[in-house]
């Protein structure tokens, strides 16, 4: 199953965008505050004065460290983020995707409207 038919499918309100709509990069594990910070950065189009304790603290979460438990050593870890109608429609999502054989494992969403 396509990464976004599965969110979207769970999500239950997207209809017509494809993988190659939304995947932007692929994360290394331990870069993953890095991409964080870069990511609030762009979401709020300025630079980010968010401490990275922070996101250290967020990482920390428990539904983080279950999202990142189900990395096996072959899987992916992409940043995804919905298209702008999307947004503009009050529809948004970006966040993080484990993807193992082109199969999605989990998502976390990090920004939504």
């Amino acid at each position: 199953m396509k990464i976004l038919d599965c969110i979207c499918n769970k999500l239950k309100f997207l209809k017509s965008i494809t993988p190659a709509d939304c995947l932007v990069n692929k994360v290394k594990v331990g870069e993953i505050i890095n991409a964080l910070v870069k990511e609030d950065s762009e979401f709020l189009n300025r630079k980010n004065d968010r401490p990275r304790e922070d996101y250290e603290e967020m990482i920390s979460s428990d539904n983080w460290k279950k999202f990142l438990s189900q990395l096996e050593a072959q899987d992916e870890l992409w940043f995804y983020r919905f298209p702008k109608s999307y947004w503009e429609k009050l529809k948004g999502r970006q966040g993080y995707v484990i993807l193992r054989n082109g199969k999605i494992i989990d998502y976390v969403t990090t920004w939504g409207n």
